[in-house]
Parts: structure tokens; C-alpha cells; sequence
């Protein structure tokens, strides 16, 4: 029989998390050292720098709980109070409002968070918050299970890098206030260089760094590739691939002519037309939010706010029956939807009523009865849709509305909202029970 085990894939529950801190300790260590380093080559620098006792600070937390591993075989953990509360006030919605809320507060503090002072506690408080929370087993194997560790790195880098994102937006945003040119402006990054050697030398370098970390891969971790299929048994939950599983969970919020073929064919009209949405050169070619704030927060909130945080919430919150469970809840015991959604109309007409589905007799009443029955859906669309892009043109968005024209304006201000309506969807499953903002299945048409 073949050992099907992973050449350095670590067997014990502790190990992972305990190397984990190792590389923390180190790379707080060496943050350290060039912090003061730099701080000795720069006469103008002024004072001792904070940053320098943080990333200390952290390389020696990181430094103790390893040694504690080494002489207990433990390493810290939650108390088992705190992982009952986190479970018990996680849902769907209180994640989605934590999401947008940390993205919003990211974007207003992004000055603060930059700062050399601030930049040892950004980086090492996630990492501390999640290696203790790796102590918990059922955290743990959601963690390490073969198909969700490329998310862990895919969340980590992506966060890592509208990090670096920002830091180097608010670096040429202080730049341009002084009148000076934006860092991708200077002169020696304006530079041409030859396709042969440099440009070539550097891709072979970055090839084989990629192929040399796809055979590490190969070998230290197990391939996620589960039994045969069997036709007697379906697997509960049954996933869709990571890049899909966003789709997926949108079929919670919305029918699947919605989300499988209306919604993912404006995401992509919409990426197709924003060059010509807004063509204006400002900000272009270099990291900047002061010159188009609206523009980049809705973009950021369009990625990390919706595509980002459906694939989070799809991969590590949704269990069996498609249920929601906590970060630390064990998937073991099948959920059971208690609340009934229902939709807007049966929301607002008798709210403790729950929805069913017309009988024969009343899917052959008129057309009247049916948008009588429905009012409040068609009104909200139509005021959503064609109400309210006039009335911000009278206000936040009149600039806008000024400089690109009338066609452009409301074909940007169309897909703006649509991405919105995703959110508003959400909650309103979420927090309200409203499955369908416009039910219509006489004609078999749900919004």
C-alpha cells in the first residue's frame, strides 16, 4: 500500500502553529535589526524609533511561546468561554458587518496604519490572533484540510498587499501635496531598460522561484483528492472549487439564473467598461486614493468587500446542509434553519407570517392581483434604479456626473448600484428573514 502522508507535512496538531512562531520570532528579529539600522545610517531620523522596541517586543512573545512549547508541549490558547461567545455571535450578518467595518476603518485610519510606529502592530497582531487561535482543534483542521489552506494564503496575501497598496498610496499622496512627482514618476523608475538581458534575466528568476515553490508544495502537502465518486452517497457540504465557491454562496441570497449567469455577466461588462467609465488619466500608473477616493473605495469594496468575503464565509463558515457554524463549532452535528424567510411583501404585510408558494387557483389570478400582491418589490427597484441616481447627482456624485457625461454617469452609477444590491441582499436575508425583494413564481421570475 502507498503512505499517502506528505513528506513534511507536520502529524500533530501543535507542531504547525509551533514552527509557525519560530518564523514570526524570526522575522521580527530581522525587522528589528534593519529598523535599527536603518535609524543608524540616517542622521535626520531623529529620536530612538518605536518600531524598533515593537518588532522586539513581538520577536520575544513570539520567542517565549515557542520555548513553551518546548518545555510544556502546549502552546496558548483561547479559553473555552471566549470560543462559545465567538460562536454564539457569529452569523452571516455580524460577518459581513465586521468585514465592511474593518475595510471601512482600514481605508479612514490608512494614514495611522502606515506609520512606521503603527506598522510592527498591523502585521503581528493578526498573525498572534491567528497562530493562538490555531490551538483549537476544530480551527485547526478547518485550517490545514488541503482544500482550504491555498485560501489561508490567498486571504493573507491579498490582505498583505492592499496593505503595501496603501502604504504606498499615502506615500504619494504626501508627495503630490508637496508638488513632487508620485515614487513610479522619478527618474530613475522611468528608466528604459533592455528586454534582453534585464527583463529576461528577472522572469527566469521569478520561473523558477515559482516552479521551485509549486515542487515544495507537491511534497510537503497532501494532495486534496478524496474517494472515488459513488452515486449512493452525495457529500454534505458539496463545495464548489474556491474560485466558484463565491458563486455558490450567492445562491443563498439570490435564484440561480441571478447568481449564476445575470450577476457574474455584469461583473464582467463591469471590469470591461470602467476604462471607459472613467478615463481620466488622474491616478493612473501609480498607487494613489487622494486623487479618486470614491472611485478606488468602490472598487476596494467591490473586491474585498463582496468577492473576497463570499469565498471566506463559502470556505470556513458553511457546513453541512450549508448551515453557518463558527470558527471553532464542530461540523460533526447537522444544523436545522429554524426561521422561515419570506418575502418583502409578506414581510411588510404580515411579518410573522411565513412565504409559500401560490396554489393553482391563485397562479391563474390576474396580473393586477399579482402586482398588487408585490407592490413594494417593483417600487423599491424603480426607486433604487432610476430615483436615486438622480437624486446624488444633485449631490455626492455631481463632480462625477459633470465630468463624464450623462451615458457614462448612469452606466456607471447602474453597475455601482447593482453591486450594492448584493449587500443589501444579504443583510436583508441575514437580519430580516426577506428571501426575495420581487417574488413572481406564477412567472417563475425572483429578485
Amino acid at each position: 500500500m502507498i503512505d499517502e502522508s506528505p513528506l513534511l507535512w507536520p502529524q500533530s496538531a501543535s507542531a504547525v502553529p509551533a514552527w509557525l512562531y519560530a518564523v514570526l520570532a524570526v522575522f521580527n528579529a530581522v525587522a528589528a535589526l534593519r529598523t535599527g539600522k536603518t535609524w543608524r545610517q540616517d542622521p535626520s531620523a531623529g529620536r530612538f524609533p518605536l518600531a524598533l522596541i515593537s518588532f522586539g517586543l513581538y520577536a520575544a512573545v513570539a520567542a517565549a511561546a515557542l520555548g513553551l512549547f518546548f518545555f510544556t508541549g502546549k502552546l496558548p490558547g483561547l479559553p473555552e468561554s471566549f470560543k462559545r461567545f465567538v460562536d454564539s455571535s457569529l452569523n452571516a450578518a455580524t460577518v459581513c458587518v465586521l468585514w465592511w467595518g474593518f475595510l471601512f476603518a482600514f481605508l479612514l485610519l490608512r494614514r495611522r496604519l502606515v506609520s512606521p510606529n503603527s506598522r510592527p502592530h498591523v502585521l503581528n497582531l493578526p498573525a498572534l490572533a491567528f497562530l493562538v487561535a490555531l490551538s483549537d482543534g476544530q480551527f485547526s483542521g478547518l485550517v490545514w484540510q488541503p482544500d482550504n489552506f491555498a485560501i489561508v494564503l490567498i486571504v493573507a496575501a491579498t490582505l498583505f498587499h492592499l496593505y503595501f497598496a496603501l502604504s504606498s498610496a499615502v506615500r504619494n499622496d504626501d508627495r503630490i501635496a508637496r508638488g513632487l512627482p508620485p515614487l513610479e514618476g522619478e527618474k530613475r523608475e522611468r528608466e528604459k531598460v533592455l528586454v534582453w538581458p534585464d527583463l529576461v534575466y528577472i522572469e527566469l528568476i521569478a520561473m523558477i522561484v515559482v516552479m521551485t515553490g509549486l515542487l515544495i508544495w507537491s511534497l510537503a502537502l497532501p494532495a486534496p483528492l478524496e474517494a472515488p465518486a459513488d452515486p449512493l452517497h452525495t457529500p454534505n457540504p458539496a463545495k464548489a472549487p474556491w474560485y466558484f465557491v463565491g458563486l455558490q454562496e450567492l445562491l443563498v441570497y439570490f435564484d440561480p439564473w441571478l447568481a449564476g449567469v445575470v450577476i457574474p455577466g455584469i461583473l464582467a461588462l463591469g471590469l470591461i467598461a470602467l476604462p471607459y467609465l472613467d478615463p481620466s488619466p488622474e491616478g493612473s500608473g501609480y498607487y494613489s486614493l487622494a486623487s479618486r477616493p470614491r472611485v478606488a473605495a468602490a472598487f476596494l469594496f467591490g473586491f474585498f468587500g463582496l468577492w473576497l468575503l463570499l469565498i471566506v464565509i463559502g470556505v470556513f463558515f458553511r457546513g453541512p446542509n450549508w448551515a453557518f457554524y463558527g470558527p471553532f463549532e464542530s461540523r460533526d452535528v447537522p444544523k436545522i434553519e429554524s426561521t422561515r424567510a419570506r418575502p418583502l411583501s409578506t414581510w411588510l404585510h404580515a411579518p410573522g407570517a411565513a412565504s409559500e408558494r401560490p396554489s393553482e387557483e391563485g397562479r391563474r389570478s390576474g396580473t393586477v392581483a399579482i402586482l398588487l400582491r408585490e407592490w413594494p418589490g417593483p417600487a423599491f427597484l424603480l426607486a433604487y434604479f432610476l430615483i436615486l441616481p438622480h437624486a446624488l447627482q444633485r449631490g455626492p456624485t455631481r463632480a462625477f456626473r459633470r465630468r463624464v457625461g450623462a451615458v457614462r454617469y448612469h452606466a456607471a452609477m447602474f453597475l455601482f448600484l447593482f453591486m450594492l444590491l448584493i449587500p443589501i441582499k444579504m443583510l436583508l436575508r441575514e437580519a430580516c428573514a426577506v428571501n426575495y425583494i420581487l417574488y413572481l413564481p406564477e412567472w417563475g421570475w425572483n429578485i
